[in-house]
């Protein structure tokens, strides 16, 4: 991914629609984004409403799930 994408992406994954959006495009629900970044449901419901704000390690652990999720070829 060119560094200008990651940087676009990155960006948007600090915002509370950003967080909201990648979790829908992955089909999965608060827990399941919880369970997976090792925090808690309601943790990720107040990013999503703006309620907290977004730890600056989540963009990075959101790619690390993507690519490990990612189909292998």
């Amino acid at each position: 991914m060119p560094h200008d994408d990651y940087k676009e992406q990155d960006a948007e994954l600090r915002t509370p629609e950003g967080i909201r959006r990648w979790r829908d495009n992955q089909g999965w629900s608060r827990p399941r984004l919880a369970e997976e970044l090792g925090n808690t449901h309601t943790a990720i419901k107040y990013w999503e409403s703006g309620g907290r704000p977004i730890p600056v390690w989540v963009p990075l652990a959101l790619a690390e799930i993507q690519r490990r999720y990612a189909p292998k070829y």
